[in-house]
């Protein structure tokens, strides 16, 4: 139960098994880590994560687990709302759906019904159907496989990202983006061509709007055993959220990573402000909404909703990090057309 305690959730009290998954090897590895109450069987997870009427933030304090086996699509097109950084073929995964942390502002809310948690126990098939169709080719491609998830946050209780990591060994057009909050790196011979893109933000920040989540000091504290293991690491300042005395904020935290780390060897630092399409915004209010990330100004445009005054910000950023890091290794994100 480690990885529960340390994100700050409550255990899942209730595990619902499709059927057809109930005999899998990693359905059974990951029943003989968890101290559950309830064992459900179900045809299909879709009874329980798609049914009517959920209280997704009820669900989320304490959310149940689904364990399923993924039947089709394996993989989707990137969004566009998400940095591609100039990757043209640019694809994710869905191996589990939903997050153990719990981010006030994260667009799952807006587009799963459920607040509960499936995993597709079912890792090797994500795996071939990658191989087999995207993979057939020398073309590059980029793949982001901790999507709608923190696999990494995960991983103790899955498992699943050792076989991605394998993947990617065998593969030298491919490039595996694993973005995460961890506060763990256990991986002692990370190939080079997978990024682990540590989302950092300033600790009054997470504070305010990322429930449940390792700390900066702790998150930190990861990216160092992974810089010493030579591991390919990635910054993203995203998403840079609103609190009051932002722009000092903003700037010690800046410092503080410059201070303990020389942020030349990472591979590049994104930033990039809060942004979700108008459609999934609507949705996002009507579940949450006393949500802090309505304490400030947003606006919407033709392309997304956004907060007011953060390209300010952003760019104050952008100038702080300056100081310690090549230009060229800084990315804006640009918001979608």
């Amino acid at each position: 139960m480690h990885y529960l305690k340390t994100s700050g959730a409550k255990p899942f009290s209730h595990i619902y098994i499709e059927k057809g998954a109930a005999h899998h090897p990693n359905t059974q590895a990951i029943l003989q880590k968890i101290n559950y109450d309830s064992l459900i069987y179900i045809d299909d997870y879709s009874q329980i994560f798609n049914r009517h009427h959920q209280d997704f933030i009820a669900q989320k304090r304490s959310p149940n687990l689904i364990l399923a086996r993924k039947k089709q699509d394996f993989y989707y097109d990137g969004s566009p709302y998400c940095e591609n950084f100039g990757h043209a073929r640019f694809y994710y995964t869905g191996i589990i759906m939903n997050c153990l942390y719990d981010c006030s502002y994260c667009y799952l809310k807006s587009i799963y019904p459920s607040g509960h948690i499936v995993i597709f126990v079912n890792n090797e098939d994500f795996i071939t159907s990658v191989e087999q169709d995207l993979l057939s080719s020398c073309e590059p491609l980029y793949l982001a496989i901790s999507y709608d998830s923190d696999l990494m946050a995960l991983d103790p209780l899955t498992h699943f990202l050792g076989p991605w990591l394998a993947l990617a060994k065998r593969h030298a057009n491919l490039t595996i983006e694993v973005k995460t909050k961890a506060g763990r790196f256990p991986i002692s011979d990370p190939p080079q061509n997978v990024i682990f893109a540590w989302s950092l933000l300033p600790d009054p920040v997470i504070h305010l709007y990322e429930r449940h989540t390792p700390s900066l000091a702790t998150r930190m504290a990861a990216v160092s055993q992974a810089l010493r293991a030579h591991a390919t690491v990635r910054f993203s300042i995203e998403p840079v959220m609103p609190i009051n005395n932002s722009a000092r904020i903003y700037r010690d935290f800046i410092d503080s990573l410059g201070k303990q780390f020389d942020l030349n060897q990472l591979l590049d630092i994104n930033i990039g402000g809060f942004r979700i399409s108008g459609k999934q915004f609507k949705t996002f209010y009507k579940k949450d909404p006393t949500c802090p990330v309505f304490a400030w100004s947003l606006t919407e445009s033709t392309c997304d909703v956004s907060y007011a005054d953060s390209n300010a910000l952003i760019r104050q950023i952008e100038r702080d990090l300056k100081s310690f890091v090549k230009p060229e290794k800084i990315i804006v994100y640009q918001t979608a057309p």
